[in-house]
């Protein structure tokens, strides 16, 4: 059970760790002419403890939420060139995210802690952890669209073609039983779709290709009051190619533990390894955000939504010239952000806390233009 479960949870150290205020980084570029853009964003939260503990000590700053806890991390990053209102770049985006139950890692910790439980308890376990590398061509299009409130709105529709790099998902569910304080059983099955596994006669490599459709809007509400909205990967489809998946049954009776004090599971394992073709999607993102100018200061509201997670954010923002610099307070983790926008350059930092060892959240995006 050990290596079943906690290769899902610590595998989303090592896949994949996005956005500015609305989503990915939309670099913003000259309405006319020639330019090249570069952007890059990195965002990753965690529910249940930081960083730098998954793989570490679990009896300190651990805080789960009731219910589901949800792990994600994401980057993206693109360049390419812009003009008059078309974007052709290139495109790599990694996503990971990991869902599991407060019992389930309740119980994985106890098993981490080496510690025993107080009383006979059954725990579920549930958790599915999906992760997805890919690169491609993104081809963009701004419109303008009616002029509302002697505003012009925009739409903003951009399509993406990519060839997949890596895919792994994992599911595991069971259950484990303490019916006295040295007697364990357990039952669980485990998923595990994972591109670069390699088992015997296996049947040529694999391979992926897909597509991807976001879409963007800013409408004009009345001359201070604009309302932008966004979907990312509102549609989206990759399809793998003899993709290897693993599936197998796990049950044991213990009643005994090693020498460094973990439970001797000794599983009985049954199961099988199979290719097959397999189509999926991008986990989509899409946000709404109210903004209110008054001249050179700024208010906006925004509620996103990522790995079945609301996200809401509330900033305030102060123009300076040409630069204005903006403050984000995101609700759902706890973060606090601090933006600065001059002409063609956004930067955006943000976390929970200064001390980056007891961070459960970070962001950071960069992004310019320069015309030519």
């Amino acid at each position: 059970m050990r290596i079943l479960f906690l290769s899902c949870l610590l595998a989303s150290v090592t896949a994949a760790a996005q956005t500015t205020e609305s989503g990915p980084v939309s670099t913003k570029v000259p309405a006319s002419g020639w330019a090249a853009y570069a952007d890059a964003d990195c965002w990753r939260a965690y529910d249940a403890f930081p960083f730098s503990q998954l793989e570490g000590d679990w009896s300190k700053n651990y805080s789960p939420r009731n219910g589901r806890n949800t792990f994600f991390q994401r980057d993206h990053a693109a360049f390419g060139v812009a003009k008059d209102g078309w974007r052709l770049g290139w495109e790599f985006r990694q996503d990971a995210i990991l869902q599991a139950d407060r019992a389930t890692l309740d119980a994985v910790r106890l098993y981490r802690e080496r510690q025993r439980p107080t009383g006979p308890v059954t725990v579920p376990l549930q958790a599915d952890y999906t992760a997805l590398q890919a690169q491609g061509i993104r081809v963009g299009r701004e419109f303008m669209g009616p002029t509302i409130a002697g505003r012009p709105s925009r739409i903003d529709i951009s399509g993406a073609f990519y060839t997949g790099q890596k895919y792994r998902e994992v599911n595991v569910s069971g259950s484990v039983s303490y019916s006295q304080a040295d007697t364990y059983s357990f039952n669980a099955s485990h998923h595990d779709a994972d591109t670069g596994a390699t088992f015997p006669f296996m049947n040529g490599d694999t391979n992926a290709k897909g597509a991807s459709l976001s879409i963007g809007a800013t409408l004009p509400l009345t001359q201070r009051l604009t309302l932008q909205v966004q979907a990312d990967d509102i549609y989206s489809g990759l399809r793998w190619t003899k993709l290897p998946v693993t599936d197998e049954t796990a049950n044991s009776n213990v009643t005994s533990y090693d020498s460094n004090g973990y439970v001797n599971y000794r599983p009985l394992l049954s199961g099988k390894n199979q290719q097959v073709d397999r189509d999926i999607s991008f986990p989509r993102y899409t946000a709404a955000t109210l903004s209110y100018d008054l001249d050179k200061w700024g208010m906006s509201a925004q509620v996103a939504r990522y790995a079945d997670v609301y996200i809401p954010t509330f900033s305030v923002s102060r123009r300076f010239g040409a630069t204005t610099v903006k403050l984000n307070a995101e609700t759902r983790f706890n973060a606090i952000g601090i933006g600065v926008d001059s002409g063609y350059f956004h930067f955006l930092a943000q976390t929970d806390t200064l001390n980056l060892s007891k961070s459960k959240s970070q962001r950071i995006s960069l992004s310019f233009a320069l015309p030519f």
